[in-house]
């Protein structure tokens, strides 16, 4: 096992990538956690949101849970809060709370003055359910607008979107921290 901030990878995880595999839940938690760390060093102005508690957000459509979960985040002073999601299901008519499963990931991203939008490495001709229903969910202290889905860039297989949502946060990171224009 390794650990690093709050996520642990496990042996099982590391397998996971090898040629064929795809990033789950404790890889792209690991990987924010050394973004939070290494990139953003700490920057009190952006949130890593878990894939967890995105998971259990999604999954329970409660706002009354989602405000316990991300409380201690204190999202509403944050100018960019950043969401892997994978395409598990939203709501609790498909509750699983034993694991968080699904095969696709994308990223939501609510910056402070552009609203929310969801970056999605596939053809994507609508926003996900997930997104929607965590972004009606998140505790950020004002209505926000309707999720976008902005174009990014396509992956060509079927195992790397973990990697895409991953560089995307990277890219959001650099574009934070760049003297204004």
């Amino acid at each position: 096992m390794r650990d690093y901030g709050d996520a642990t990878v496990t042996q099982e995880d590391v397998k996971l990538l090898n040629a064929g595999g795809w990033l789950n839940d404790a890889l792209v938690w690991f990987f924010e956690e050394y973004l939070r760390v290494e990139v953003a060093n700490n920057d009190p102005r952006v949130c890593f949101v878990s894939p967890n508690v995105a998971f259990l957000v999604a999954q329970s459509g409660l706002k009354e849970i989602a405000e316990e979960l991300l409380t201690t985040l204190n999202l509403p002073e944050k100018e960019l809060i950043l969401i892997p999601v994978n395409d598990a299901g939203a709501g609790p008519s498909q509750l699983n709370y034993n694991k968080a499963v699904g095969n696709h990931w994308s990223l939501l991203v609510i910056h402070e003055g552009t609203g929310p939008f969801e970056l999605n490495s596939v053809e994507a001709r609508s926003v996900s359910s997930a997104a929607k229903l965590i972004t009606a969910l998140l505790p950020v202290g004002k209505t926000l607008s309707d999720v976008k889905l902005l174009r990014s860039p396509k992956q060509s297989n079927h195992s790397d979107c973990g990697v895409y949502v991953c560089a995307m946060m990277v890219k959001f990171q650099i574009h934070l921290r760049a003297p204004a224009s």
